[in-house]
């Protein structure tokens, strides 16, 4: 690790990295306005009743990215002791979609369950291009630091 201290300021590799890549960022960059709608819902283990497109139309500009997060989607000890695949699950999802702003296309990025922890994530069809590195991640902390009672998820792209 190189550094160099003149006049009181400091130099290093990073000082060097960070110069070098505002000078090029044009190459590597296109910024472009982006809307994000985020919206969590605690569904108290509760079936889909309702239509969301309320819920994910909030203007009459449709988001290019929208992301859901549930809580409690479902709550049988089957599921929190045996983390298996739950029917809300799918149902929720199905929901989702039928919900999605009309006359956009969206495409299903990511979704990821802990449990009742649901994570799901929609883009903008023309926007997919665009996006790289999707990644999705659980920590469950529940009892014994196991059981995913508690605990989190993310996508990140």
């Amino acid at each position: 690790w190189y550094q160099r201290r003149v006049r009181g300021i400091t130099y290093g590799r990073e000082t060097a990295v960070h110069r070098a890549l505002t000078q090029r960022k044009s190459e590597f960059t296109n910024l472009q306005p982006c809307r994000v709608l985020c919206v969590t819902w605690n569904v108290n283990g509760q079936l889909p009743t309702e239509d969301l497109d309320t819920l994910l139309s909030v203007d009459d500009r449709p988001a290019d990215v929208i992301c859901v997060g549930f809580q409690e989607l479902d709550l049988s000890p089957e599921t929190l002791l045996l983390m298996n695949d739950s029917s809300k699950e799918i149902m929720w999802l199905e929901k989702m979609k039928a919900g999605l702003p009309k006359g956009v296309t969206y495409k299903l990025l990511k979704h990821i369950r802990l449990v009742g922890i649901l994570l799901v994530v929609y883009v903008r069809e023309s926007m997919v291009s665009r996006i790289s590195d999707v990644h999705i991640g659980s920590v469950s902390t529940g009892i014994m630091g196991m059981l995913g009672n508690k605990g989190g998820v993310s996508i990140k792209f």
